[in-house]
């Protein structure tokens, strides 16, 4: 793919909950996401084989930066859940045997969606301005999530989760990402090491007190 393309693939499984439109409820998909940053010619070009499958729902479409998110499809309002995700490097046909086999279908996943997406391009080139997170190095993300109503739900989601991981980790890059990691970690598994070095620096000159909060705190050096 060129740099102006990315895409998203999920397993999605709609709650049967009134929310849910009454076509998708309950109902298990494949759904591809993506999105083109170029013109109609060039979207048409690289999207159309996955047009040509002959999908159930075709919504691709011109939209303005506003609304990039409606596809992801994520509930306008919060909702109690849990979520995890995982840094991928390149992936092969036994990785996506792997995906299946634990959030497809005969699975039993709870979960209401388990996704990899892909990154690289820009984001695996790093520029001087671009700060202690300046590269994406990874090939793909992963994300799982479910909803939880109550302890069973929570465990069961949770469990599952771990499955995921399970099937992920011979691809596991060892680096996780911040926005997709919902657990307390070490704060060390986000950076470089170098970059690491450098914000426990700053964190000790500037904060050694932490008067400055964070989900994930960097110790002060």
């Amino acid at each position: 793919m060129p740099d102006e393309v990315t895409s998203v693939g999920r397993i999605l499984q709609f709650p049967s909950i009134e929310a849910t439109p009454e076509p998708l409820r309950g109902g298990q998909f494949v759904v591809v996401e993506a999105a083109v940053l170029g013109d109609e010619s060039l979207a048409s070009e690289q999207l159309w084989p996955l047009r040509e499958l002959g999908p159930v729902m075709d919504t691709f479409a011109t939209v303005p930066p506003k609304g990039i998110a409606e596809p992801h499809m994520d509930p306008p309002s919060p909702v109690p859940y849990t979520g995890e995700g995982m840094r991928l490097g390149e992936l092969d046909g036994d990785a996506i045997d792997r995906f299946v086999a634990a959030a497809g279908p005969g699975s039993g996943s709870p979960l209401v969606s388990a996704e990899i997406r892909h990154v690289g391009g820009a984001l695996s080139r790093p520029q001087p301005h671009h700060g202690a997170l300046a590269t994406f190095d990874a090939s793909f993300l992963t994300f799982g999530v479910g909803m939880v109503v109550d302890e069973a739900g929570y465990r069961a989601n949770r469990a599952q989760l771990e499955i995921l991981a399970d099937a992920f980790e011979p691809y596991d890059t060892g680096r996780q990402y911040l926005n997709f990691t919902e657990r307390p970690t070490d704060p060390a598994r986000f950076y470089t090491p170098a970059a690491y070095r450098r914000l426990r620096s700053v964190k000790g000159a500037y904060d050694p007190a932490k008067v400055i909060r964070a989900n994930h705190p960097i110790p002060p050096s």
